[in-house]
Parts: C-alpha cells; sequence; structure tokens
C-alpha cells in the first residue's frame, strides 16, 4: 500500500481525533515521557508510538516520522487539529538538513 501525505494527515487526525481507538487506549498512547534527542526539536516527549515537539508559536504536536534508505517522512498534528506532512525524497544525511525538515514542519503547523 501506498500512502500519500495527505494520507497521513487524515490518519492522525483521526487517530488523534479519538475515531480509531478506544478512549483508553489513546490515553495510553498519549502519557509521555521525556524524550531528549528524538527529534532536533527540545522539550520533545515519547509515547505509545507517538511523540510530541514544541511549536514556535506556542503549544506543540503530535508526530511519528519516520526514514529508510532514499526517504524520509516527518509529520504533525495539533490539538486543534491542524495537520502538515512532508515527505522528501532523498534522505538527508547531515543534521542540518533535518533541522531543516522540523523548521518547515513548525512553519506549516504554525503559519
Amino acid at each position: 500500500t501506498i500512502g500519500t501525505p495527505a494520507d497521513l494527515n487524515r490518519f492522525f487526525g483521526a487517530l488523534l481525533g479519538g475515531k480509531l481507538l478506544r478512549a483508553e487506549q489513546l490515553a495510553a498512547m498519549r502519557s509521555t515521557v521525556d524524550a531528549p534527542g528524538y527529534a532536533t526539536v527540545d522539550g520533545s516527549r515519547y509515547g505509545l508510538g507517538i511523540a510530541t515537539f514544541n511549536l514556535s508559536c506556542g503549544g506543540f504536536a503530535w508526530t511519528h516520522g519516520g526514514n529508510a534508505p532514499g526517504y524520509t517522512t516527518v509529520t504533525g498534528t495539533t490539538e486543534d487539529g491542524r495537520s502538515a506532512t512532508i515527505a522528501v525524497t532523498a534522505l538527508p544525511t547531515v543534521i542540518e538538513a533535518v533541522q531543516d525538515l522540523d523548521k518547515a514542519l513548525d512553519t506549516a503547523l504554525c503559519g
């Protein structure tokens, strides 16, 4: 199955909007612990398969990115339902490139 960034936005919106899991299961996913180093953004926290990162405009977004040889994906969904996904078909090889993706995601969610 192939998914698009729009598909990921719909999935995370449905997941975090309580449409895919029972309330207690979603609450367990949202129970997070400090996760320094999970992302290049300070203040990251990790739960069961999802994490948070702080937004420059205040608040935070839920995320779960991924990468494999040849691509990387970053996604974020805010508590009020804004979603953005960025997929890159050439995996960044330096931390600055990953930080640029995090900044672009922050801009998409805050802009």
